[in-house]
């Protein structure tokens, strides 16, 4: 039973990186269709959601996280072909 937690822990850490890529990339969606179209139609809205600095902090995120499963990824294979 252990086993399957720490499996089942791997792979949520290996896979959880793509969370952030999608929130960043939905919130930039939705900046797009509530901030930047109307403005591009000469409308003022009125937002106070901090749009972009939520994607830029998502994306920075998602990066730091897909470096550390890259490097756990490449310490855990290099493992085995010394084993």
């Amino acid at each position: 039973m252990r086993a399957h937690a720490v499996r089942l822990l791997v792979a949520l850490f290996s896979c959880g990186w793509v969370l952030p890529v999608w929130l960043a990339a939905s919130q930039y969606v939705a900046y797009v269709r509530v901030e930047l179209a109307p403005r591009l139609s000469g409308e003022d809205p009125v937002n106070s959601f901090p749009f972009l600095p939520f994607v830029e902090r998502m994306l920075a995120v998602a990066s730091v996280w897909l470096l550390l499963v890259l490097f756990f990824w490449a310490w855990r294979l290099q493992g085995r072909e010394r084993a």
